[in-house]
């Protein structure tokens, strides 16, 4: 950054993605491994110098390495499914006077089935955990949704369901309808709706708690797409 030169130094930003995966011929779930280290510095050191008090407040020097696993298996029972699972791992050391070390840990489990050729559902479930400095953050997501086609998959039906519960609270409804006016020309419809449950920054002048604070909002969007062949 900095191409303009209005900061005391430059930013240097450097990122290292490296995956393998292994796609089995026999019946056995798919594998991919993952690792990307992220490194940010401006050359300024992250020692407070009495001869330069300003340095050290506009120093930047940080690395992020993160870790991910990803599981994949497709399979008929019944009717076609498909289940995966991922685990990512990421965690920041931060040289600054900042200090705003990051760890963070998610697993996600989710599947899919066919029902019909024009019905399919999904869920989901991902847990996740995050420290920052002494400060846990925890919480549990779900997620179930479906997809229905029919007029010819001209009209297209999906709708889902997202609770999350724990140190973050939602709930998230959503639906939507897409219809093919012509091949190349679609208009969408979509709505959603949403909950939270939160902890507000003030406190209750007689329990002296936290306030639990609640919200409601509602996204309504319409949208048309044109495709030029």
């Amino acid at each position: 950054d900095n191409l303009q030169k209005t900061k005391r130094a430059t930013t240097t930003f450097q990122t290292l993605n490296t995956s393998v995966s292994f796609y089995p011929r026999t019946n056995l779930p798919s594998i991919i491994v993952g690792y990307t280290r992220l490194n940010n510095t401006n050359g300024l050191s992250p020692i407070k110098d009495p001869t330069d008090s300003t340095a050290y407040l506009s120093a930047i020097n940080d690395v992020t390495n993160r870790i991910s696993t990803q599981l994949s298996y497709n399979f008929e029972w019944h009717y076609r499914h498909s289940v995966s699972f991922s685990f990512v791992n990421s965690a920041r050391d931060d040289q600054s006077h900042a200090n705003y070390d990051i760890d963070n840990s998610s697993v996600t489990v989710s599947s899919g089935t066919r029902w019909l050729d024009n019905l399919s559902s999904s869920f989901n479930i991902s847990m996740n955990s995050s420290k920052v400095d002494t400060t846990n953050f925890d919480y549990v997501s779900l997620s179930l949704g479906a997809n229905y086609s029919m007029m010819q998959d001209r009209l297209l039906l999906a709708g889902s369901l997202s609770p999350s519960f724990g140190d973050y609270k939602r709930t998230s409804i959503d639906a939507s309808a897409l219809y093919y006016l012509m091949p190349n020309l679609t208009v969408q419809f979509q709505i959603r709706y949403l909950n939270y449950d939160y902890t507000s920054s003030q406190y209750d002048a007689i329990t002296l708690l936290p306030i639990k604070l609640k919200a409601n909002d509602v996204i309504v969007g319409l949208t048309t797409q044109l495709s030029l062949q």
